[in-house]
């Protein structure tokens, strides 16, 4: 989901600063609208089954769990890999001595400092109100 909200936000910019490809770049917005509904469904679909279910069914997506999360980490890489030699001026930013020595690192911090603590705050209050398997026997859940 992240990786298409990410590519909607590139796609965004690079038909900004295309004039022949602009329409190449409508493709990709909508491209990584689809992406994130679509994943937003599945790896949140995947990971509710596993946490409401019981034997079988969970075991199955159990299964699915860590093939989609190994995807989602191979998609990060090559996006984050192939976005600075889309341009030459972006690359000579992204590489230069001083800009890497000193901006690398902010992406790493700003996560680990700032949103990490407030995933799992957040993460940890939603698993708190919908605790507890379903039980088929009960009813409406």
């Amino acid at each position: 989901m992240l990786l298409g909200l990410v590519f909607r936000g590139v796609a965004f910019e690079f038909r900004f600063r295309s004039k022949r490809r602009q329409h190449l770049w409508d493709l990709a917005f909508a491209g990584g609208s689809l992406l994130a509904a679509f994943s937003q469904g599945v790896m949140l679909g995947t990971g509710w089954l596993i946490l409401k279910t019981e034997g079988d069914l969970q075991q199955r997506f159990y299964a699915v769990a860590l093939p989609l999360a190994a995807l989602v980490v191979a998609m990060i890489g090559g996006v984050s890999l192939w976005t600075p030699f889309l341009d030459a001026a972006i690359a000579e930013r992204c590489f230069s001595w001083p800009n890497l020595a000193i901006f690398s690192p902010v992406p790493l911090l700003v996560g680990a400092t700032v949103l990490l603590p407030i995933i799992l705050a957040y993460t940890g209050y939603v698993y708190w109100v919908f605790r507890g398997k379903i039980d088929p026997d009960a009813g409406y859940h």
